[in-house]
C-alpha cells in the first residue's frame, strides 16, 4: 500500500558530485603560490632558531625552555625546539651548581 516515496524525490547533488573547473584551477594556482612562498621563508625560519638557542645560553630557565616549548609545536621549527630545550636544561643545571658552588654571599650579614 505505502511506497516508498523517497524514489520519487529528486537527486541532490552533493558537494563533491559538483565540478568547479575555474575554482579547482584557482585553488591549485594558490596552493603554489603557498608553497613558492614557504620555500623562500626558509632563512628567517632557521634565524629565528639559531636565536632561540642563543636566548637559550642567556636565560636558560624561563626564556630558553619557554622557547624550546614554543618550537616544539612547529613542524619546520621541531629540530631547533629540541637543540634549545636540550641547550636550556643542560645550561640551566650547570649554572645553577656553579652558581651554588662559587657564589659566597650572606644576605644576612653573617
Amino acid at each position: 500500500m505505502e511506497e516508498n516515496n523517497q524514489n520519487n524525490l529528486p537527486e541532490k547533488k552533493t558537494e563533491n558530485s559538483v565540478s568547479y573547473p575555474f575554482l579547482n584551477q584557482l585553488i591549485s594556482e594558490q596552493k603554489q603560490e603557498l608553497e613558492k612562498e614557504t620555500e623562500k621563508n626558509d632563512f628567517p625560519v632557521k634565524k629565528l632558531g639559531w636565536a632561540g638557542i642563543f636566548i637559550a645560553v642567556l636565560n636558560p630557565v624561563f626564556a630558553g625552555l619557554i622557547l624550546g616549548a614554543l618550537f616544539l609545536t612547529e613542524p619546520k621549527l621541531r629540530r631547533f625546539g629540541v637543540a634549545t630545550a636540550a641547550i636550556s636544561i643542560i645550561w640551566g643545571a650547570i649554572s645553577y651548581f656553579l652558581l651554588q658552588k662559587y657564589w659566597n654571599v650572606s644576605f644576612s650579614g653573617f
